[in-house]
């Protein structure tokens, strides 16, 4: 990365998502050229120099842009101003997914190259390292890269958890988290997951779609009538396609990926509402056992100690809390809404991954509101565990409890 002589920085301890990954990671040589990105449109897109000055004030403004990951697993963040943003943006001829890939090859957080930026024709293509840019930080980037390209100042970010794990802040929180993490039920896959195994060589991945239709009511009409958050009717969508798929359980256990710096944290949803075969059915067909369902999950999500933050901590920065010796749930769960900034939209993140990283579950849902409106859904199961035609069969089931909830939606009949 261009970074300027004379500027000094700051080691900070890595944050709980960032351990998480160096954790299941320990090669760091996997993740080079890995790397989320997106594609950022606009009716008007700004000038070369006006985008390399935009991009230059959102790096002098966020820490996690400037940071180089050291032999120790910490993070030297450098100072303002010791990150040019000249080198890191360059116009772009080809499609989006080629230049992605392109600029991904580009990316080692060792080096502290953890940004690049192409200009399109139609828009702006961001591409950046996952150890710099979760996905909830892209709603802030695109927002604070529209104002910066403007001329107006972009907005800041957070402090790093650190402290609260060497004051054991948190502590008073491992029993609820062990009662998260109790076992849930039989287990979905053929043997238990294995990070050192399980990799992106190994996953399958494939995808759904619902129609924009089904979208609207499910994200839109749903939440206004009923309550629940967008996440939370799909948290609900999941329990409730497991349950039919595998028949019942206790609970569900599911990571549910908020894509912030603590790299997601595990609910648990009471199956109580959907046990019988008679709750099953009527769940199914849009009854008073959605309902209940909805409120399982959506009291799940809003139970959880200060929306989550805690268990990272606990389990990758605090070395006296014994979490990181439980296992991680079965099923992951991350929601993508659109990104918008005031003229600017997004399209949903994608990934570029090497084949030696290690898979984040058994099971990793990742649901996206695409631009035309519909609700996409990609699947990446680690194929030694949970073979093609187990989560085939799943996805009809999930396909049944998006309309199932669906019909739950007041006036959706």
């Amino acid at each position: 990365m261009a970074v300027a002589e004379g500027h000094a920085g700051v080691e900070v301890p890595a944050p709980p998502g960032v351990r998480a990954l160096l954790a299941a990671n320990p090669v760091p040589e996997v993740l080079a050229g890995c790397a989320e990105w997106v594609v950022v449109r606009m009716d008007e897109p700004p000038s070369l120099g006006r985008l390399v000055a935009g991009v230059q004030a959102v790096l002098d403004r966020h820490d996690a842009l400037r940071l180089m990951l050291r032999e120790s697993g910490a993070l030297l963040v450098r100072d303002a101003g010791a990150v040019r943003a000249e080198p890191l943006v360059a116009e772009v001829d080809g499609c989006p997914e080629t230049e992605a890939n392109r600029l991904a090859a580009q990316l080692d957080p060792r080096s502290g190259d953890v940004l690049r930026v192409g200009l399109l024709w139609d828009g702006v293509l961001l591409v950046a390292h996952p150890l710099a840019v979760a996905a909830t930080s892209w709603p802030v980037l695109v927002a604070d890269l529209e104002a910066a390209c403007g001329g107006a100042r972009p907005g800041g970010s957070g402090p790093a958890p650190a402290a609260q794990a060497r004051a054991g802040a948190r502590r008073g929180e491992l029993a609820y988290w062990h009662g998260v993490l109790a076992p849930d039920g039989p287990r979905l896959g053929a043997r238990p997951f294995d990070p050192a195994a399980d990799t992106v060589a190994t996953a399958d991945r494939t995808w759904t779609v619902a129609s924009p239709a089904m979208a609207e009511i499910l994200l839109t009409r749903l939440p206004a009538a009923c309550g629940p958050s967008p996440a939370e009717v799909l948290l609900a969508a999941l329990a409730l396609a497991v349950r039919s798929w595998r028949g019942p359980r206790d609970a569900l256990c599911v990571t549910l990926d908020d894509g912030g710096p603590a790299g997601g944290f595990p609910v648990r949803v009471a199956a109580d509402a959907v046990r019988s075969a008679a709750d099953l059915a009527e769940a199914l067909d849009g009854g008073p056992a959605a309902g209940r369902l909805l409120r399982a999950a959506a009291t799940a999500v809003r139970a959880t100690p200060r929306a989550g933050s805690g268990y990272g901590v606990l389990r990758h920065l605090d070395p006296d809390a014994p979490l990181a010796a439980l296992p991680v749930p079965e099923l992951r769960l991350a929601w993508f809404p659109q990104v918008r900034g005031v003229a600017w939209r997004a399209d949903p993140p994608a990934v570029v991954e090497r084949q030696g990283k290690a898979l984040a579950a058994v099971l990793a849902l990742a649901v996206s509101e695409a631009g035309d409106g519909s609700l996409a859904a990609e699947w990446t199961a680690a194929g030694r565990v949970l073979d093609a035609d187990a989560v085939e069969d799943l996805q009809r089931h999930w396909e049944q409890a998006l309309v199932g909830l669906a019909a739950h939606t007041p006036g959706s009949r």
